[in-house]
């Protein structure tokens, strides 16, 4: 997927502790003529972080690292896992991005330790992404941080000015295909309170049902206030049936109490779990029957354990573990599923 154009600034320090300041649409161009080995990236606007997540993610896999490995910083047995993970060497192992995500912006001694390993044994076939929440001015001059600025980049994010949303909108629109007039635009930014992820996941959602179209104040108003009223229950069928237009309007209707992400993730994980059972479901009803047909015609038994595996980090964002919001991963995971998007859950 090839991430839009905008313009978002983001500072980036390279060695000896210069600090650059960038345009957003800088860093893909930058990454893919020196791709460091290793990237922090620190702040609190979500949906600039996925997006500098996915563009390095994605230019990564360019030069050779198929395999990605996930941690959640959380305690030092993490760290301990990382350093095996990196040292290994085999002549026939594959180039791996480690993505780790700090559930506290601090670091331990063990952390320390292994980092110094790592940046000590400088081993190419590793690469390492560091994510953090917002740092506080302080925080920035720790020693620990320091050291990212010495041995790779560090970024930081942070939300657009009021000036600069309108061209940010409008290059969503081009990257969506949609068109919209001014009142239709400044009815989305009014909605969404300057929320760049809400107002992504309009933007998507009208995608899905408006391909090519242009958007005014009626249509976005259905696509915000859908006239049904759905429960977690209802998203499994759309989901199978990779019924993306339905599948939006129900994600769109729970998406307002992140408390439903429990019982979606819940509620996914125990039928993909019993679709890999030898044992028969207790329970199958007609539609329940009908979803098992679905899924065995359009999922590969392998698949099921990789999604599970990320439908249970969207449960632990949502309970507070780690920074991430967990109302995008969790759509974006979804539609993945609906449109069989394997490589997105198998990366």
């Amino acid at each position: 997927m090839h991430v839009a154009s905008i313009d978002v600034k983001i500072i980036v320090h390279f060695i000896g502790g210069t600090s650059v300041q960038l345009q957003f649409e800088s860093l893909q161009g930058t990454a893919e003529k020196n791709l460091r080995n290793t990237y922090l990236l620190s702040g609190d606007e979500i949906w600039q972080e996925q997006q500098a997540i996915d563009i390095l993610r994605q230019t990564a896999k360019k030069q050779g690292f198929e395999h990605t490995q996930r941690y959640d910083i959380d305690h030092d047995d993490t760290w301990r896992l990382f350093a095996q993970n990196t040292t290994n060497q085999s002549l026939f192992s594959e180039k791996s991005l480690h993505i780790l995500r700090f559930t506290k912006n601090r670091l331990t001694k063990a952390g320390e330790k292994v980092l110094a390993q790592y940046w000590q044994n400088a081993n190419p076939d590793h690469m390492m992404m560091v994510i953090c929440g917002k740092m506080k001015p302080a925080e920035k001059k720790r020693a620990w941080v320091q050291q990212f600025e010495k041995h790779g980049d560090v970024l930081y994010t942070w939300p657009l000015f009021p000036n600069q949303l309108p061209n940010w909108l409008e290059q969503r629109l081009r990257h969506y295909q949609l068109s919209a007039g001014k009142a239709a635009r400044q009815f989305i930014l009014q909605h969404t309170q300057n929320n760049l992820l809400a107002t992504e996941q309009i933007l998507l959602a009208c995608s899905l049902t408006h391909a090519g179209g242009t958007l005014d104040e009626a249509t976005l108003k259905q696509a915000l206030h859908p006239h049904n009223h759905f429960t977690c229950y209802d998203l499994l069928d759309p989901l199978a049936a990779g019924n993306t237009q339905k599948l939006m309007t129900v994600i769109q209707t729970l998406q307002h109490d992140a408390s439903h992400i429990p019982l979606l993730t819940f509620l996914l994980t125990q039928e993909l779990q019993e679709l890999i059972s030898s044992s028969k479901p207790t329970y199958m009803n007609k539609a329940k029957t009908q979803r098992f047909t679905q899924w065995k015609q359009q999922l590969q038994r392998q698949d099921i354990p990789a999604i599970i595996k990320q439908l249970r980090t969207c449960e632990k964002a949502c309970k507070g573990y780690g920074v991430m919001e967990p109302w995008q991963p969790f759509t974006r995971l979804c539609i993945a599923i609906a449109t069989r998007e394997r490589a997105y859950w198998l990366s």
